[in-house]
């Protein structure tokens, strides 16, 4: 029988993004919403590296290690990742993986989409322009609320979010889920510790995550509502 709940898609760049952005709030979504997870890489450079250049090579070791993680992560809010297969820090929005990902959302026709802000590191950025374009190609971008998540760690762009959503009380669940992120989970945790508690002392609640939208916030627009998404938690 199939779900009937409405789709909501996440495309983050690699494993830990979705916890990281938006744990909180999918915790919050998921008895309303079928929420679904595009992760364009495996994170296979996501380990420290001291030899020459800027980039260690390709880890398959790392890979798996943070594929699984994710896997037990998104399960606390009844998502199973989709990995897309695209090398870790070298994302670019090509036509193959946005028309990929514009085939899923035809497929889906979420009531939103959360992604990367655009003015992160690279590969976060590319991830935004893969989201946008894929909007447009399944000719689902009016249709589609969009949330770009905000980072702590990254100050290439400071942005003032347009809106904050109260994590509070789903806050333990999201350092459970912090924790399925064993090779990041150590130094993330005090992070996000403080920067969600950053965020939730801005709107005078515990911890918060914090979303900049695509479109202006509105109570209804073309007779329809228009960010009731998160407006509703």
């Amino acid at each position: 029988m199939p779900d009937a709940k409405p789709n909501i898609v996440c495309i983050f760049g690699h494993p830990d993004d979705a916890t990281f952005v938006m744990g909180g709030t999918a915790m919050l979504l998921k008895d309303r919403y079928k929420i679904h997870v595009l992760v364009v890489t495996r994170g296979e450079r996501g380990y420290k590296w001291a030899g020459p250049g800027p980039l260690g090579p390709p880890n398959a070791e790392v890979a798996a290690t943070r594929s699984a993680e994710e896997a037990q992560a998104d399960a606390m809010f009844g998502a199973e990742p989709v990995f897309l297969d695209e090398p870790d820090s070298e994302i670019y929005a090509h036509r193959a993986v946005c028309e990929r990902v514009a085939g899923t959302l035809a497929e889906l026709k979420p009531a939103a989409l959360f992604t990367h802000w655009p003015c992160e590191k690279p590969d976060h950025a590319a991830v935004w322009g893969i989201a946008w374009k894929a909007l447009h190609l399944a000719n689902r971008f009016w249709e589609t609320e969009v949330y770009m998540g905000l980072m702590s760690h990254d100050d290439r762009c400071v942005v003032k979010p347009d809106i904050h959503v109260n994590i509070s009380a789903v806050w333990e669940e999201k350092l459970k889920m912090i924790a399925f992120h064993k090779s990041h989970a150590e130094a993330w945790t005090k992070i996000l510790s403080d920067y969600n508690g950053s965020l939730g002392r801005q709107v005078w609640c515990e911890y918060a995550e914090a979303f900049a939208t695509g479109a202006p916030l509105m109570a209804t627009r073309w007779k329809r509502k228009a960010g009731s998404i998160l407006m509703e938690l």
